[in-house]
């Protein structure tokens, strides 16, 4: 099985004991129905990076987590036109008739459901996460192999 090493991170007293224990991608009634996770460009779920640095924006408290790289999606280039996306039947759900990208140019609630429905059919697909360049946005925890807690309040925990 490929594997695939990512990083990511909270500053969200709450959020992070999940994290701990593993969930990365918070059930809406674990956490007072709230939005809890990312709505972003790539869908509805819980965002990492390849990279550190990437990482190290997302919060004071850092996590490596290796994913299982066969239930990652690679869009291609979501943002350079519905021609550059991996599959052909992205196209709906990343552009507009117009060929806006959905999920970037809609009012902000049209936005969220885009990406949650972008989440919907790749899970309804098999996969559990997407990527694009050195962004992966998971959209369940089944995909996570391992987890480690790197940093904490800035400082060094474990080896990176």
């Amino acid at each position: 099985m490929k594997s695939l090493k990512v990083y990511t991170g909270t500053s969200d007293e709450e959020r992070v004991k999940f994290y701990r224990e593993g969930v990365f991608v918070i059930p809406a009634h674990l956490n007072g129905n709230k939005l809890n996770h990312d709505p972003g460009d790539l869908g509805s779920g819980c965002y990492c990076d390849t990279r550190l640095y990437r990482a190290r924006f997302y919060g004071k408290y850092l996590f490596r987590l290796t994913l299982d790289a066969s239930k990652i999606l690679d869009l291609g280039c979501p943002y350079g036109g519905p021609e550059n996306l991996s599959q052909p039947w992205l196209k709906p759900l990343f552009y507009d008739e117009n060929g806006g990208m959905k999920t970037v140019q809609l009012p902000k609630d049209q936005r969220i459901k885009a990406a949650e429905q972008i989440t919907r059919e790749l899970l309804k697909r098999g996969y559990l996460g997407a990527r694009w360049g050195s962004e992966v946005v998971l959209f369940s925890n089944d995909v996570v192999l391992e987890y480690v807690e790197i940093k904490r309040n800035g400082r060094a925990i474990n080896d990176y």
